[in-house]
């Protein structure tokens, strides 16, 4: 990550999702099981886990610490 910079692994992993998404449920329809398995977790270790491992550090640097300490903590918890 230090390579690359924390938005490009960002942008990458929300990328992935929305491609993997896809593929997931082409699996769904198809109905095989071990084909959803596999698309199921790559989905989520694989492309989730990018954005998912970034965007507290990524989100806590882009804002101003008086809008970080008031806003981003309650939407935080009340997204999840």
């Amino acid at each position: 990550m230090t390579r690359f910079g924390r938005r490009p692994v960002f942008i990458v992993g929300c990328l992935g999702c929305a491609a993997m998404i896809y593929a997931y449920f082409a699996a769904v329809t198809t109905g095989h099981v071990v084909l959803i398995f596999v698309a199921g977790i790559a989905l989520t270790s694989l492309c989730y886990s990018l954005p998912n491992g970034i965007y507290p550090a990524f989100f806590t640097e882009m804002f101003d610490v008086r809008v970080r300490y008031t806003v981003w903590p309650s939407d935080s918890n009340r997204c999840s």
